[in-house]
């Protein structure tokens, strides 16, 4: 039986047992993903842990967020992806897996039907580094960007 919530053990970011959640060690995999990784590797990893994993998870620092990219591959409902971040992590630009691209990768997937983001209030919502960020999906009015500053 799946629990509904687990800790994904990457880095041993949460060094006690957070919140008594049960633990799936995936330390070897940790600096490999660290926040980039080549798509051949994120599938390996997928399926490896796939049907293990719980509808709720904890997973490593925030090295490892472009993951959550592979958690909403769960989802089969048609939804909106709300991300909450300093940052947009909508980079165009390669590699197609890492930190700062994660949501582009959301985006590719038929049944997220919007992502917005919130609390962005650095370099990369400004002139020239938004150059980057996936415009097209933002035109298309796929993808919300709201800068806090």
């Amino acid at each position: 039986m799946i629990a509904r919530a687990l800790h994904l053990n990457l880095d041993d970011a949460w060094r006690d047992q957070p919140f008594g959640l049960p633990v799936v060690d995936a330390r070897e995999w940790g600096p490999q993903l660290r926040f980039s990784a080549p798509p051949r590797l994120i599938d390996q990893f997928y399926r490896e842990f796939q049907s293990r994993l719980a509808p709720f998870l904890l997973y490593g620092s925030g090295d490892f967020h472009h993951l959550s990219a592979l958690w909403i591959r769960r989802v089969a409902q048609p939804l909106i992806v709300v991300s909450f971040d300093n940052h947009p992590d909508w980079d165009i630009r390669p590699p197609k897996w890492c930190c700062g691209g994660w949501i582009n990768r959301a985006l590719e997937l038929p049944h997220v039907r919007r992502v917005s983001i919130w609390g962005c209030g650095n370099f990369e919502c400004w002139w020239p580094r938004q150059l980057f960020g996936n415009r097209r999906a933002e035109r298309a009015g796929r993808l919300e960007v709201h800068p806090w500053a």
